[in-house]
This record gives C-alpha cells, structure tokens and sequence, in this order.
C-alpha cells in the first residue's frame, strides 16, 4: 500500500452524485498507513483498505444514531470510488480505513454528512415506476480487462461517468487548453433487472444490484466483436441464468482532406 498524494494531511472527501451513487474522494500520508499497521500489529498484513458506510438519519425523537451499513473494498492507491447506496432520502457518513478478515478495524477520519434525494418518480402506462437516475451507470475506479477475441484492445471498465463543462472539457482534464489531435472513442453501457438477492456477474466480474433490483455498468467499446456474458445466479445457488450480448464495433480512420479556402 502506498500514499495517494504528497499532501501533508490525510483527508476524506464525499458528494452525493445521485439518489444511489456517493463519491469519495481521499488522500492518504504515509504517517496514516503507519498508524495502522501500528495499531492492527501482525493483522496488518490481511487488512484491506474499504470506506466504511454508516446510516446517520435522525430518527422522530430527533435522535441520530450511527449504524453500521456495511465496507465497501476500495484501491487506495486510486484516490477515489463509487459507493453504491440502497436508501436514498437518509443520511449517511463515510469512514475511510481498514479491516481484516477477524473484523478489527482501524479508522482513519470520516466524511461529512451526506443525504442522497429520492428517484424521480413518473407515471407511465397508469404505472408508477422509479425513474432510472442518470447517473446509475456510474461505477467504482477500479479498472478491469477482458481479453476481445479479435486480438485488439481490451475492454476496460470505465471509472467515471462522461461529463462536459461549458467549454467541452471532460471532467478528466486538468483545465488547461492543449491542441489535440481528432479522436473517437465509444462507450457501451450495459444495465438491467434482477432479482436483489441474486447475483450478477459480467465479464466474469461480479455487479451490484440495488435493492430495487437494478445494475448498471459502463465500459469502454474497442474496435472489434466483443463478446460479453452476463450471468444471473440465484440467491440458493440452484439456478443460473446467462445472457450472451455479441457487439461489434467497426472503425474506419480516413485520411483527412485538405480543403481549398
């Protein structure tokens, strides 16, 4: 394990990014990763680093507790992560730290308070349905590859959703105005229903499904067949289920044309 920053500070940074979605965002010294391996002794060497969610809402006597959710396993190296929540419209703090396999924990600062809104909800068809938030695709930093059968690219899994500023910039650049050459890429999200207590996996990795029963996943699309499975796993490991997606993408770069003013 390794910092994250130079900083001289530890700091734990969140935003709500939509009804299901928190993003943290940290940096870490190395005088914190030394406490911890200090405090966990021999442990320390089966420690994972997670963000550790807890459930804050103000209960009708306002009261507020804090109870535990659950870990959520990060990379600490990667510097920020998607952590997917079930309830929106409570109130939760994120804690960044680690925890073994015996379930000693060692915490390291907390966020502040975060309150993810409610869905939209919308009638259509005389049924009322949850509408899909825009930003469900959004999954965590880390990043995985595929092997494509035709030899090019591997499918990599993105780490943040796509968004523009008022200049065009993406959120991934660092602000400042270079020349850049034409470029194309393409995306492919793949999103879905199941039953909450099963299990989904695509590409052989396993996905999240919230507690209505929805995932989603983005990756980027190489140029190329891609072949894609998507299995569904029963809650007791009696029935499985696999849909096969074949995409193919075909990218042809022409050679540019010089026009006459």
């Amino acid at each position: 394990m390794h910092p994250t920053s130079e900083s001289s500070e530890t700091t734990l940074n969140a935003q709500v990014k939509d009804s299901h979605w928190l993003l943290a965002t940290w940096t870490i010294t190395q005088g914190s990763l030394d406490r911890a391996k200090a405090a966990l002794g021999a442990y320390w060497y089966q420690a994972v680093p997670v963000i550790r969610v807890y459930d804050i809402t103000t209960n009708e006597n306002s009261r507020t507790s804090k109870a535990y959710v659950k870990d959520v396993e990060i990379k600490i190296d990667s510097g920020l992560w998607y952590v997917q929540i079930d309830q929106p419209a409570r109130s939760y703090k994120l804690q960044l730290g680690f925890v073994t396999p015996q379930n000693k924990f060692f915490g390291l600062l907390y966020s502040h308070k975060l309150t993810p809104p409610m869905p939209e909800v919308c009638e259509k068809g005389g049924k009322t349905r949850r509408a899909l938030d825009s930003n469900y695709s959004a999954t965590r930093s880390r990043r995985y590859t595929s092997r494509p059968n035709n030899g090019g690219s591997p499918m990599t899994r993105l780490a943040l959703p796509l968004t523009l500023d008022s200049n065009g910039e993406s959120s991934g650049t660092n602000g400042k105005k270079t020349k850049r050459e034409f470029h194309v890429e393409t995306e492919l999200l793949i999103h879905g229903t199941s039953d909450p207590q099963a299990e989904v996996t695509l590409l052989g990795e396993k996905i999240p499904v919230s507690k209505e029963g929805r995932f989603a996943l983005r990756l980027s699309l190489p140029n190329g067949r891609q072949v894609i499975p998507a299995v569904n796993t029963s809650s007791n490991k009696r029935r499985q289920q696999t849909i096969v997606l074949a995409i193919e993408r075909n990218t042809k770069d022409l050679e540019p044309v010089h026009l006459d003013e």
